[in-house]
């Protein structure tokens, strides 16, 4: 299959209602699995709390946002604080195509990247695991 084709923006103050409901969509099964419910103060509080541009991208692809990636930058590491993708973008090669271009940029900065998935989101861990 070839590599999709994407590009990273930096993120913007104004990706904030998008990555927030991109994360709704994505992530509340697991949030489901982990509380027993997804309560939207409580998700919208965190996620205001946690959302900051910096170090956090768009993706793009075809002229369309297709999801959002965010890195925190650590002394000895980046640490992969999310990535969420359209649903209709999962499966196609596209999230396997992003996570090797940001695992060639931090070999190329000599910084190794580490990221936590929750236990209960299977389908992340097959993703990494790959």
């Amino acid at each position: 299959m070839p590599m999709p084709m994407f590009t990273l923006r930096p993120a913007t103050w104004d990706d904030a209602p998008y990555v927030a409901d991109l994360r709704r969509r994505t992530m509340n099964d697991v949030v489901c699995a982990l509380k027993g419910a997804w309560d939207d103060t409580t998700e919208q509080a965190d996620f205001e709390a946690r959302f900051h541009p910096t170090g956090m991208y768009t993706v793009w692809v075809g002229g369309v946002r297709a999801g959002s990636v965010g890195l925190m930058a650590k002394p000895d590491h980046d640490y992969l604080q999310f990535f969420f993708l359209e649903p209709q973008m999962q499966g196609r090669g596209l999230g396997a195509a992003i996570f090797q271009h940001l695992l060639r940029r931090k070999a190329r900065a000599a910084l190794p990247l580490r990221l936590h998935a929750s236990r209960t989101n299977t389908a992340v861990h097959r993703f990494y695991a790959r």
